[in-house]
């Protein structure tokens, strides 16, 4: 005597209602968080590039003669009574640098939060430290566009120079 399976409709309809959207927005903010987290590397990554060029900017104006100007090529650092310096403020050089690299990468900003780049300074040590901030929000990939505001990119690096130079 085989007994006839009975189906459960009931219950299918039951996870199909209930589980399968939840399991479905828990994936689609997998994947946000795993696009926000690459976003934020390759912001690094950016502001990595612009570090190193400070640094090759610093040794190049510490090296000047007296008399000596600078290459073309040096954008951020300059001499300041007899001290090498980086300009302070919100720096629009650093900023369109970081976002045609991001642009590059496949990361496009929001208009409503766009990129920007700012930087301090504060002296500690003998050591004039600047910090270079890069804030801004990638557009989403896949979730609505209000939640934009929960995913803000804010990375930092730190410049120390101590380096001092011949004002021409």
């Amino acid at each position: 005597m085989l007994k006839r399976k009975e189906s459960q409709k009931g219950a299918v309809m039951l996870e199909t209602a209930y589980v399968l959207p939840v399991l479905l927005g828990v994936v689609l903010f997998i994947v946000e968080t795993l696009s926000f987290a690459l976003n934020s590397l390759l912001v690094n990554d950016v502001l990595t590039d612009i570090h190193l060029t400070i640094v090759d900017e610093v040794q190049e104006i510490s090296s000047l003669e007296s008399g000596e100007s600078p290459s073309s090529s040096v954008l951020y650092a300059y001499c300041d009574g007899g001290s090498v310096r980086l300009p302070v403020g919100e720096n629009e050089s650093m900023t369109a640098l970081a976002v045609s690299a991001l642009e590059a990468k496949g990361v496009a900003m929001l208009d409503s939060n766009p990129a920007k780049v700012t930087v301090s300074m504060q002296t500690e040590s003998g050591f004039d430290l600047y910090l270079i901030r890069f804030t801004g929000t990638a557009d989403l990939l896949v979730l609505p566009n209000f939640l934009n505001e929960l995913l803000p990119m804010d990375v930092d690096t730190v410049v120390s120079i101590k380096a001092s130079c011949v004002s021409s």
